[in-house]
């Protein structure tokens, strides 16, 4: 599994590619690979308003792929910092 910190050498752009491909291939690894170990994860569409920690966002990656198994995530709009 790819670490986390390789990734602060990419362009904000290139990792947010990277997310859409791993969520859109349902890969929990390729996901968990975008994550700092000690990451806070805070989606909307989450039974819990944040998670933390990578065990915690794994879990909620894998049952969302197991309930929405035609789950794609669509690039509407792309707001990266450096």
């Amino acid at each position: 599994m790819a670490h986390a910190q390789e990734h602060l050498e990419r362009e904000p752009s290139d990792v947010l590619a990277s997310w859409y491909d791993a969520w859109n291939a349902h890969d929990v690894d390729a996901v968990s690979a975008l994550m700092v170990d000690d990451v806070r994860y805070e989606d909307p569409a989450a039974p819990e308003a944040a998670m933390v920690g990578r065990g915690a966002v794994e879990a909620y990656v894998s049952a969302a792929f197991r309930a929405l198994p035609d789950l794609r995530l669509e690039k509407l709009e792309e707001w990266t910092t450096e």
